[in-house]
């Protein structure tokens, strides 16, 4: 199968929404995917062109975080879809038990691109048995840009009752990154307990 080819897309388009259930991927071009199960609770993650979801399920509840310029899909809001601005923040509580907040940055390659080098090198740190994955996807380099990326790194905190989840999101029509972090807190660690 040929590689996807990167389209231009603007940074200024993307939306981020967090509906209930987990989200419906069948209306996604999904690039890869990436699914750690903590105890009773699973995160599922993809790559969608440029963009991400990140979808959580656990006993009682399921929630989806899409940061895309299309549509999440069905799903009631949790937080309703709102385009990322130069910095963005948003926090929800999606289930008995469970708070989120999320972080977004959006700016230049010069002013984000060590952050974004840091997620990455996060990504190939991860090693078998980790309570992380990491998902890269560099589209073909073309005559007007290099390679353009798209990078997710999620990993259980220290804390054990956090799991975070940090994005990069490069568009090289622009010379723009957008570079996100998601914040699942659970009442208790959900690799040994119930979390509600």
């Amino acid at each position: 199968m040929p590689a996807l080819l990167y389209v231009d897309q603007s940074a200024a388009a993307l939306h981020h929404t967090l509906v209930r259930g987990v989200v419906d991927t069948a209306r996604f071009h999904v690039l890869d995917t990436a699914t750690l199960t903590l105890g009773r609770v699973r995160i599922h993650a993809g790559i969608i062109g440029a963009s991400h979801y990140i979808a959580v399920d656990g006993p009682g509840f399921a929630f989806s975080e899409v940061l895309a310029c299309v549509d999440a899909g069905p799903g009631a809001p949790v937080l309703p879809r709102r385009r990322i601005e130069a910095r963005s923040g948003r926090r929800a509580a999606p289930a008995s038990g469970v708070r989120y907040r999320f972080a977004a940055r959006r700016g230049s390659r010069a002013a984000l691109g060590a952050l974004a080098t840091a997620v990455e090198a996060r990504v190939h740190a991860v090693r078998s048995g980790d309570p992380a994955f990491g998902l890269v996807h560099a589209f073909p380099a073309t005559d007007a840009y290099d390679a353009p990326k798209t990078v997710i790194h999620g990993r259980l905190h220290r804390s054990g009752r956090a799991f975070v989840v940090d994005t990069v999101h490069a568009y090289p029509n622009e010379d723009a990154l957008v570079v996100t972090r998601s914040r699942i807190t659970f009442r208790t660690d959900p690799r040994t307990r119930s979390t509600s």
